[in-house]
């Protein structure tokens, strides 16, 4: 029963959202909830796998991966990465792969998928 308690945490869902808000911006010690720091920590990790720091740092990579194309260095200031090292070693820690390595992926992926979709269509 304690993790069923803890599944339908409200104050949860309400953390998760606002790091979506505001693109894994907002820092975790701004979460103002009726919960201790560590206890956050330990519910939300129990909740959704990650503590709201890591996961706010996934979200901050995704809303940087979603964003329309600049200079690499603006993109990486807007989306609250201090500078373009900051952003490198971030998308190396979360997805494994080196920035290089990560978008030459998603460019072969894009294009089979794009490739799959003219060939149903004919």
């Amino acid at each position: 029963q304690g993790l069923r308690q803890w599944a339908q945490d409200p104050v949860l869902e309400i953390v998760r959202k606002n790091l979506h808000t505001t693109g894994g911006q907002q820092p975790i010690s701004a979460l103002d909830y009726a919960y201790s720091q560590r206890t956050l920590e330990r519910r939300f990790l129990m909740h959704y796998g990650y503590t709201p720091k890591y996961y706010s740092r996934i979200v901050r990579l995704q809303t940087f991966l979603r964003a329309e194309p600049h200079t690499l260095v603006d993109l990486a200031l807007e989306h609250g990465f201090s500078d373009q090292s900051h952003l490198h070693h971030e998308i190396k820690l979360l997805t494994g792969y080196t920035p290089q390595q990560w978008f030459h992926q998603q460019q072969q992926h894009l294009s089979l998928f794009y490739t799959t979709r003219a060939y149903s269509f004919a």
